[in-house]
C-alpha cells in the first residue's frame, strides 16, 4: 500500500550475519523487527499480534508485555546472527552470512511457551 513511508529502505535494515559481524551495523538488530517484507507479511503479523497479544497483555499488563516483546524481538535478532555465523563456520558456506531477514513474527511466535500454553 505504501501509506506509511519509514525513513529507511528495507534492504538497508534487514539482518544478516555479515552486516552485523563484518560491517558492525548494530542498528539492524533493533530496527529490523519493525520492518515487513510486504503487505501480507504485515497483515499476518498484525493478526498474530491481536490473537496472541490480547491474552498476554491481559495477563502481564501493558508495560510488562511491551518489555517482553522488546526483549524477545532483540534476542531473536541476536539468535539469527548467531545461527548465521554457526552455519557459516560449520558448513564453510559464506553465502549463509549474507542471508537476510526482516519482520517480528519470530518474537510473537515465541510468546505462547512463556504463557504456559
Amino acid at each position: 500500500m505504501g501509506i506509511f513511508k519509514p525513513p529507511w529502505r528495507k534492504w538497508d535494515i534487514c539482518i544478516s550475519a555479515e552486516s552485523i559481524l563484518k560491517e558492525h551495523d548494530y542498528k539492524r538488530l533493533f530496527v529490523s523487527p519493525l520492518e515487513h517484507g510486504d503487505d501480507l507479511h504485515l497483515y499476518y503479523n498484525m493478526i498474530s499480534f491481536l490473537v496472541k497479544g490480547r491474552s498476554l497483555e491481559t495477563r502481564y499488563g501493558s508495560p510488562n508485555f511491551a518489555l517482553l516483546l522488546a526483549i524477545l524481538s532483540t534476542l531473536t535478532s541476536f539468535m539469527y546472527v548467531g545461527l548465521g555465523r554457526l552455519c557459516m563456520e560449520a558448513f564453510n558456506h559464506f553465502l549463509r552470512a549474507r542471508s537476510m531477514v526482516v519482520g517480528s513474527e519470530e518474537s510473537l511466535q515465541r510468546q505462547p511457551p512463556i504463557d504456559g500454553s
